[in-house]
């Protein structure tokens, strides 16, 4: 089974990461459970096995449908950051080409990064909660 993020996406992400865990100490105050972190990494893959569209809103749809499930398991500012961007790509999956989907992201772009840096700071947070400390 294939996994994927669609790919600008990723970048963006990926940046945000890098970004996020030059600024982010996990404290106690702000912790994130085992199963929340287990539940947040696993945002935003979908299977796209069958699929030779080079646009296909299926899978915008099915990529917001997973950030919505996790919102159901976080609270705070997290779970409105996974509302916003799951709401992001179920807007652009109701978009006619990839040109139409793009503009619906871009268009909300302040929206869209303020919440994925809100989710790159929790996922930051997960990973280095996993890291072992050295003594």
């Amino acid at each position: 089974m294939r996994r994927c993020v669609t790919g600008p996406v990723a970048v963006l992400i990926g940046a945000v990461l890098v970004f996020g865990a030059l600024a982010v100490t996990p404290t106690a105050a702000g912790a994130i459970s085992k199963k929340q972190c287990k539940a947040l990494l696993k945002v935003g893959s979908v299977d796209t096995t069958g699929s030779n569209k080079s646009f296909d809103p299926s899978r915008l749809k099915a990529i917001g449908k997973s950030f919505s499930k996790t919102a159901s398991k976080e609270s705070g500012k997290l779970k409105s950051a996974l509302k916003t961007i799951a709401g992001l790509y179920n807007s652009a999956s109701n978009a006619d080409n990839a040109a139409d989907a793009a503009q619906k992201l871009v268009g909300n772009g302040v929206k869209y990064t303020k919440a994925l840096g809100a989710i790159s700071k929790a996922i930051t947070q997960c990973t280095l909660s996993t890291v072992p400390s050295t003594p």
